[in-house]
């Protein structure tokens, strides 16, 4: 659905309008695409490291079905996702090998999930790289369009994961675009996504099935934002566009969608339902290979967030939490309570260190998603149509 489209058939339903601006905040990259492109050598995607937000004690148990947020009112507002428009090849793009002079960051020792695994809390889940029994299933849709999101801050660089959700429009968490320590000074850059991030751990190499992109505009809510860089947070997710470019040397220009198609995404989704979370977390394969992990809802936990079993640690933040993920091509096929297929109700935002756990949190995509999905598709003519 496009978004003047979604707002009207929000006030048709009687539903509150798109929370407003001001619990949302943008911000606008300090470089330029060339600049950016030649930031990111070899050495410095290899060397990146998996961001992660400081951990808040144990969260707080909601009791009952409470809402709790004023942003949670209303119903689920969806927003309609589709298969690759371009019929472009792989370019696969070399990001780092092996003879690359800086090393990848110490991976965590795997979990050694199994199917039906569960840590001390015992929410199930099943755990598994995303392309056994597949080949290159990063170049297959829907998992082609989760990738790598790469940006620096303080002189450092980091790493999280992203999902595409419109032609020129990726969603992550709030905490891989800020510090969430208010103001301007918290701002990341030097953001990079590549879809379809393709790794063979054992020689440390890396390649971009379909190229590197680079990203500019970032928008993400005022709870993260001024959240003191802490979760469980009520708004841990952020949207960044997508500059365009030529996949082939000399070809035409391409909307990142356009070439890999994009998840659909769904409001006040999260609890009652089953979700596949993807990303590349650094205790599976050193963080070089898209990894799948499926759950139900565990429980909810203030301030707005919902936990599910999950082993994927660092390195997956900013990964979708996806609604009958690939279940079918269409939008509006599937069964159950929440038939929705391949449609984003959350993005990881939070573990717990330790390993023992074994669950993470995500916070409830709400009215503040819908005026941040609105926001960034006007910011540029075509980012959404």
């Amino acid at each position: 659905m496009k978004p003047r489209a979604l707002l009207l058939a929000a006030l048709a339903l009687g539903l509150a309008a798109p929370a407003p601006a001001a619990d949302i905040a943008a911000h606008d990259a300090a470089t330029g695409e060339a600049a950016i492109a030649a930031y990111w050598t070899a050495a410095r995607m290899k060397a990146a490291r998996p961001y992660s937000p400081r951990q808040a004690p144990r969260a707080k148990l909601v009791t009952g079905d409470a809402t709790t947020t004023a942003a949670s009112a209303g119903l689920p507002q969806t927003t309609a996702g589709h298969t690759p428009l371009a019929a472009e090849p792989p370019v696969n793009e070399r990001l780092f090998d092996a003879a690359t002079q800086a090393r990848r960051p110490q991976a965590a020792a795997s979990s050694g999930a199994t199917a039906q695994d569960w840590g001390t809390v015992k929410a199930p889940f099943s755990t598994r790289r995303a392309d056994i029994g597949f080949a290159r299933i990063e170049r297959v849709y829907p998992w082609r369009t989760v990738g790598k999101l790469y940006f620096s801050y303080a002189g450092i660089d980091y790493e999280c994961s992203a999902a595409v959700i419109q032609r020129r429009i990726i969603l992550t968490a709030g905490h891989c675009v800020h510090e969430g320590s208010g103001g301007s000074a918290g701002w990341h850059d030097n953001f990079v996504f590549v879809p379809g991030f393709d790794g063979a751990n054992d020689a440390e190499s890396a390649i971009a099935p379909w190229g590197r992109w680079t990203g500019g505009h970032a928008i993400t809510t005022a709870a993260w934002l001024n959240g003191g860089g802490e979760v469980p947070n009520a708004g841990d997710y952020a949207v960044i566009e997508i500059a365009d470019r030529a996949v082939a040397s000399g070809g035409p220009l391409r909307r990142l969608g356009e070439l890999t198609g994009w998840l659909a995404t769904q409001t006040l989704s999260l609890g009652l339902n089953h979700t596949t979370k993807l990303g590349y977390p650094s205790n599976f394969a050193s963080g070089l290979k898209l990894i799948e992990s499926t759950s139900a809802n565990y429980q909810r936990v203030y301030p707005n967030n919902v936990e599910y079993g999950s082993d994927l640690s660092h390195g997956s933040s900013g990964g979708p939490w996806v609604q009958n993920f690939a279940v079918a091509v269409s939008d509006t096929d599937g069964s159950g309570l929440k038939g929705g297929s391949n449609r984003v109700v959350g993005v990881t935002s939070y573990g717990y260190d330790g390993g023992t756990l074994r669950v993470q949190g995500a916070s409830i995509l709400d009215s503040n998603f819908t005026a941040m999905f609105n926001s960034i598709c006007a910011h540029q003519t075509g980012n959404c149509k």
